[in-house]
Formats: C-alpha cells, sequence, structure tokens
C-alpha cells in the first residue's frame, strides 16, 4: 500500500547508489515484483560470473537487519568490533532519516501511541538516553508536530554524546571516542531498524533459485512486473500497474478502433501500458547495456 510503498523507494536509493559507488557497478535494471516487493537484476559481466561465495560477500556488505520478535535490539552495527561507522552507512543515514521522519514517523504514526514509543526505546542502549527519550516522546504523544519529535530524539543523544569528557590519559581518550561513536552508532541503529532495505538473503546469495522475470505476470495480483526508473522512484505507484486484464482490454480497444476506422494498422504492445514501460525499460537499462556492448 502507499503507507509502506516509499520504503521500497528507500531501498532502491541506498542498494542503487551502493552498488554503483562501493562496487562500481553500471548496469542495474529495477524491477516491480508484481506485488510488495522490488528486484535488482545486476548485469555487469563481472557480477554475472559471481559464485556463491562472491555473492554472499555482497549481501554481508549491504545487510544491516537482523532482529526477530524475540530481541529488542533490531540491527546492530557491532561498533565495538568496527570501532567507527563506515561511510557508507553515513551516506545511507542521510538517504534514510527523511523516510523515517515522513514515512515511519508521519504516515504509519509509529510515536503516536505508547506502544510505539516503548518499541523505539527498547532499542536504546544506554538507560540515560532511553529514560529522556521515552519522556519527551510520551509529552508529545498527541503532537502531530513529527519533525519536533525526531528533533527531541536527536537532541537527546547529542546532549549525552557531548558530556563525554575529554581526558588527559590517551587510553580514556579511544575509550571516549567510542563512547561518542558507540551513541551515534545507536542512532543509526534505530533509524536503520525502520527503514533500512530488508534483503530476501537467500534469493540474492545462491544461483539456483527460479526468478520472477521483467515484463511477467504476478500469479496472485495479475499485476505486470514493471519497470522502476530508480531516478524517479518516489513516483512510482505499485497501485496503478497494469494488470494481464487491463492490457488485453488495451489491446481490444485498440482493435475495435480499428473496425470503426477501418484502418489495417497493426496493433501491437505500442497499443498498451506496456508503452511507456517498455520506454523505461531501454532509457534506464537497456541502450546503456547495448553500447557497452558494442564495444567488446
Amino acid at each position: 500500500c502507499n503507507k509502506c510503498w516509499p520504503l521500497m523507494s528507500c531501498a532502491v536509493k541506498i542498494i542503487d547508489v551502493t552498488l554503483r559507488r562501493d562496487f562500481g557497478l553500471k548496469h542495474l535494471l529495477w524491477v516491480f515484483s508484481g506485488r510488495r516487493g522490488i528486484h535488482c537484476w545486476c548485469s555487469d559481466e563481472i557480477v554475472r560470473s559471481f559464485d556463491v561465495q562472491q555473492r554472499s560477500a555482497m549481501i554481508d556488505y549491504l545487510k544491516l537487519y537482523t532482529g526477530n520478535s524475540m530481541n529488542k535490539i533490531k540491527v546492530d552495527m557491532q561498533i565495538e568490533k568496527t570501532r567507527d561507522i563506515h561511510e557508507s552507512l553515513n551516506r545511507s543515514f542521510q538517504i534514510c532519516l527523511p523516510y523515517f521522519i515522513n514515512c515511519s514517523m508521519k504516515i504509519q504514526q509509529l510515536l503516536d501511541t505508547t506502544q510505539g514509543i516503548d518499541f523505539l526505546c527498547d532499542m536504546i542502549r544506554f538507560p540515560y538516553i532511553q529514560r529522556d527519550v521515552k519522556e519527551a516522546l510520551l509529552n508529545l504523544i498527541d503532537s502531530e508536530d513529527y519533525e519536533q519529535k525526531w528533533k527531541c530524539i536527536k537532541e537527546t543523544f547529542d546532549k549525552y554524546s557531548s558530556r563525554v569528557g575529554a581526558s588527559r590519559n590517551n587510553n580514556n581518550n579511544d575509550q571516549q571516542k567510542i563512547s561518542k561513536i558507540a551513541i551515534k552508532a545507536n542512532l543509526y541503529e534505530i533509524v536503520f531498524a525502520y527503514v533500512y532495505p530488508r534483503l530476501d538473503v537467500e534469493v540474492s546469495r545462491h544461483v539456483n533459485h527460479l526468478l520472477k522475470s521483467p515484463f511477467c505476470i504476478h500469479p496472485k495480483t495479475g499485476k505486470i512486473c514493471s519497470i522502476i526508473n530508480p531516478n524517479n522512484v518516489d513516483t512510482f505507484d505499485p497501485l496503478i500497474q497494469p494488470t494481464l486484464l487491463s492490457l488485453i482490454n488495451e489491446y481490444n480497444q485498440a482493435g475495435n478502433k480499428n473496425k470503426e476506422n477501418k484502418t489495417q494498422t497493426m496493433i501491437g504492445w505500442k497499443d498498451t501500458s506496456l508503452k511507456d514501460i517498455i520506454k523505461t525499460f531501454r532509457e534506464c537499462f537497456l541502450n546503456n547495456l547495448q553500447k557497452e556492448r558494442m564495444k567488446i
């Protein structure tokens, strides 16, 4: 539905920029699954020859969400091991934040109930920050100023981060740096838990899974697996994508128009909603891939 689909837009933006910048990939085809998900087909020659181990390494780089109903911490950045926040996560946080505020907070209203506030606060690792954030959010529970709610969360984390005192001892300085990073990372973890993309790990990792091809029909919804332009992903509406039945109707209408006008024009996909989808397919994917293949 439109309440959740913005999370798919966020996923496309994060994965697209990561695959292009961090892995150097060029030929990415984004496809609507026909129901509630998105597939990314990576068509660079080097990726097509990856084995399970290599594919797994890419998935491990992209995967963050490890939570389930049994644990309160849904995303663990393992800052005690990494001792810093990777640049890709800083970049992803900047992409995620607007979706967290406008989708998770405003549209899905995750902080408009005590249960929602408790769920978020359970992911805060520091008891004193958890106490202050919970108190501030409960005071704003009836407010529709979601920017203010985010401001309260952010300012509370910043307040305690700034209180980590300086020391002349080098070991303590190192610990101080880690503590500040840990507080910042915990804020990232909360936002990522709500809006960072959740990958279908097994389908992405293995090479023996059956995948729905672009332009095929989803068996339950009847919708076309349409092509998505990653540059305009925010305007993509899954609810209005053509179905097999709608394409048949459009085809028949074109045929009836031919009869009425007594013309012999050939009828095909250009007379249906597939016209715009195939145009997107060519402009966003096929043309660039064709140019590269012609250079070989």
